[in-house]
């Protein structure tokens, strides 16, 4: 069954992508459209990794608010959470840095915000998801890297005079 749900999540963001994302492109050069549809597509991934499929719950939510409990304990993978939660959101510090040009620290906040909306909102629309403060660490410092590779990649272009 929830496989099935997982198809319709999918389906609902290929409708939105088709029929209000796309639309609001035309018009604006062919880089600027294939880079926003790589972050849509991006932001995608991130939905269907963290909050698919959508199905609520009215259990009591399931909160971890010790930093590293699991790597302390020695929980489950805990490696290799730590080390997806970091890359997963480094993309995001990236695209987030390219497309605001803002500082380095209201880019990685916001970063941190759609992190604590995704943690808040886990255990209350997925099943067996864990709010857990360690994935918001490890997600705000995987967003963190993002931006500072966004400013090396572009200090990097800037140097050698290449345009984007």
């Amino acid at each position: 069954m929830y496989t099935a749900v997982k198809y319709i999540d999918c389906l609902i963001l290929l409708g939105l992508y088709l029929f209000f994302f796309l639309p609001r492109l035309k018009g604006q050069p062919k880089k600027n459209i294939l880079l926003k549809s790589i972050y849509y597509l991006y932001l995608c991934i991130v939905f269907y990794g963290t909050l698919a499929p959508i199905v609520p719950t009215f259990d009591a939510p399931s909160i971890n608010l010790i930093p590293f409990r699991d790597y302390f304990f020695a929980y489950g993978d805990y490696h290799r959470q730590i080390i997806l939660n970091i890359l997963l959101f480094m993309p995001m510090g990236f695209f987030m840095a390219w497309h605001r040009r803002k500082s380095i620290l209201s880019t990685t906040l916001i970063c941190a915000a759609i992190s604590f909306a995704i943690e808040v909102l886990q255990p209350w629309i997925t099943i067996n998801r864990v709010c857990d403060i360690t994935d918001l660490i490890t997600n705000t410092f995987g967003a963190l890297l993002g931006c500072l590779l966004y400013r090396a990649f572009h200090r990097f272009l800037d140097a050698h005079n290449v345009l984007l």
